[in-house]
């Protein structure tokens, strides 16, 4: 049964992979279907000087594909507050399909999101006319960052100590705590922890009913993992070591047979759960 259960979680930790990588090379890959065009965001390359105006626009594409019909961008800017280590969303005026803003007269860092939805119609003849084969859409997410004046060089501000979690029945909590704080930064780690956090604790709730395989439990949760970071805006690869350190910390716990039955993964789910939301 252990060997199983091992077996499993190394599913969880592959599929996860599998999953983002697919995501990758889907939106870039010259072979897949609907082929996104090559971009980047143009404007933040260079230190911008205080009281300056700040434009940021996506780059032309190289080649823009034959289906592409139309494509949406929406903008997103934040900057790190120090008090409540948080992300504010901050105000932009949107110019030419891009954005705009004062500099201001202060040293700081913004970050920069950029969500490019992009709509393919693929037709054939048919009765001398041209109709509809196919429909598809592609999105892709561009982040990066804008320096404003002298932001003062270093790791940044500490994190905020959590409050003691509990120890639990595996001791995952601070373990789970530790490895995002260790493994995942800025936007992604700010975004997608409270989004990793409600999911695993969804699954915990599954797991607790004590419905359906451990196998397809655990292929559950890496699938919804993926779709709760897409969704929270983050960057799946960005919380690869973060699975893979997860990982490691769960197969000792199966090989040892105390994380085999669903009970025993809600308990743990609900743990790393724990840790994930004492990121602030």
């Amino acid at each position: 049964m252990f060997r199983r259960t091992l077996i499993a979680l190394f599913a969880f930790l592959v599929m996860f992979q599998g999953i983002a990588t697919a995501q990758m090379m889907e939106a870039a890959g010259p072979d897949s279907k609907f082929p996104v065009p090559e971009q980047t965001v143009v404007g933040a390359d260079k230190t911008v000087p205080l009281g300056d105006l700040v434009i940021l626009k996506l780059s032309k594409p190289k080649s823009v594909p034959m289906s592409l019909a139309s494509s949406t961008t929406q903008w997103k800017l934040y900057e790190f507050n120090q008090v409540s280590q948080a992300l504010d969303e901050k105000e932009a005026n949107p110019y030419e399909g891009g954005i705009f803003f004062g500099a201001g007269i202060r040293d700081r860092k913004l970050f920069v999101q950029a969500v490019v939805t992009h709509l393919y119609i693929v037709k054939e003849p048919k009765d001398g006319k041209e109709v509809i084969k196919e429909l598809g859409t592609r999105t892709v997410i561009y982040t990066t960052t804008v320096t404003i004046g002298s932001p003062t060089p270093g790791p940044g501000p500490a994190p905020v100590p959590p409050a003691p979690l509990p120890d639990g029945k595996f001791g995952l909590a601070k373990g789970t705590y530790e490895l995002a704080r260790a493994n995942v930064s800025g936007f992604d780690l700010l975004k997608g922890s409270p989004a990793l956090a409600a999911n695993f604790k969804t699954m915990a709730a599954k797991a607790a009913s004590n419905s359906g395989t451990l196998e397809q439990f655990l292929k559950d949760t890496a699938s919804s993992n993926n779709s709760s970071l897409v969704n929270a805006g983050a960057s799946l690869v960005a919380w690869d070591k973060f699975f893979e350190g997860l990982y490691a910390k769960l197969a000792p716990l199966s090989r040892d047979r105390k994380l085999v039955t669903l009970a025993d993964h809600a308990a743990a789910w609900l743990e790393i759960s724990q840790g994930l939301e004492a990121i602030k």
